[in-house]
């Protein structure tokens, strides 16, 4: 009898381990595909802070490095027209 019952316990551990390792595995294949998306969902977040950056924030910047190069003209031509030296007509 003692034999018959450790065949068993052996067989049920080997259940055991199979089942677990059917799970671990459909656990695994599961985390592959959800990984997969997330990394799609996050090229598709990149593509879309490229497309901001570059249809928002590049003229922005574009349009601030254009006004600090006109500033010391309008700086200049402010002062020159608010100058009290210069002549007024009657």
């Amino acid at each position: 009898m003692s034999l018959q019952s450790l065949d068993l316990l052996y067989l049920y551990l080997s259940v055991s381990v199979l089942l677990i390792t059917i799970l671990l595995s459909i656990v695994l294949v599961r985390l592959m595909s959800l990984l997969r998306d997330v990394n799609e969902v996050s090229h598709k977040v990149r593509d879309i802070t490229e497309k901001v950056d570059t249809f928002i924030t590049s003229p922005i910047l574009f349009s601030k490095r254009v006004f600090e190069f006109l500033h010391p003209f309008v700086e200049k031509a402010s002062e020159h027209f608010s100058s009290p030296s210069r002549k007024k007509r009657s």
